[in-house]
């Protein structure tokens, strides 16, 4: 048994080599924020990763708005 973020084991719990145990017990979905000045010209790196991370936060986190 050990305590994991969903993020982290998404595919194990998907595909059944991980099942959710003492449920009642999990804490409350926190929501991920991407915090940049988008008003303001962006870096390349910071636009890289905000195009590279926004599409796997949203697979990995069903229900997720950006």
């Amino acid at each position: 048994i050990t305590r994991l973020l969903h993020y982290q084991v998404a595919d194990e719990l998907a595909d059944g080599r991980l099942i959710r145990v003492l449920r009642e017990y999990e804490p409350k979905d926190l929501p991920i924020q991407l915090v940049y000045p988008h008003a303001l010209q962006l870096s390349p790196r910071v636009r890289a990763f905000v195009e590279w991370v926004c599409p796997r936060l949203e697979r990995g986190l069903p229900g997720l708005d950006r």
